[in-house]
């Protein structure tokens, strides 16, 4: 058995996002259903617990190591494969027991994904008008990180594109495979702290 980490970004931990300048140029710059657009998403946005997620792979045999290989969704970048500590204390964990069959089908489907675009209409409308049939050519966080879990086998009744970061996470801690819910970094301290 192996595991596989849920990075979930806490809103209220979150420093002032640094892209809030640039979206309210944007919009001032937009015509008036751009505009009106905009402003329902972040109003729904703003009513969210969480506002970001990720899938990791943790590397276990490397006791010394506190980073894990991350692939999700940034609006500026699309699908990304990146080494991450996760250190910010934003972020919080679920972490999934899985069998390495499924961490190597969940692995290549990123592979697979990475420098795919960010679905920007997707993520406005999913909480008012989820797309009947879901895109696999871009993707925003959300329904990224569903499609993963569906790879794994979890959340297969849920279509990529209905659920939102709270929602996810809302579902994931109701199942019977969530093992612990620290990040990669605090696991480190704990155990340094305790071994030494």
């Amino acid at each position: 058995m192996t595991t596989v980490g849920i990075a979930y970004v806490d809103r209220a931990k979150l420093e002032k996002v640094k892209n809030d300048k640039k979206s309210g140029e944007y919009i001032r710059n937009s015509g008036i259903t751009t505009c009106i657009q905009e402003r329902i998403a972040q109003w729904y946005v703003s009513k969210q617990k969480y506002c970001h997620c990720e899938i990791a792979f943790v590397n276990e045999h490397e006791s010394q190591e506190t980073t894990c290989i991350a692939y999700g969704v940034f609006s500026d970048s699309g699908v990304f494969r990146e080494q991450r500590t996760f250190s910010n204390p934003a972020y919080n964990w679920i972490y999934l027991s899985i069998t390495e069959e499924q961490r190597k089908k969940a692995e290549r489907f990123c592979m697979r994904q990475v420098g795919k675009s960010f679905d920007e209409q997707g993520s406005k409308w999913m909480p008012f008008w989820p797309a009947s049939h879901p895109t696999t050519d871009k993707w925003w966080c959300a329904s990224f990180t569903v499609a993963v879990l569906h790879e794994l086998g979890f959340l297969k009744y849920y279509r990529t594109n209905t659920l939102d970061v709270d929602d996810i996470v809302k579902a994931l801690e109701k199942s019977s495979h969530v093992i612990q819910s620290m990040t990669p970094l605090r696991m480190k301290t704990l155990k340094d702290s305790f071994f030494s």
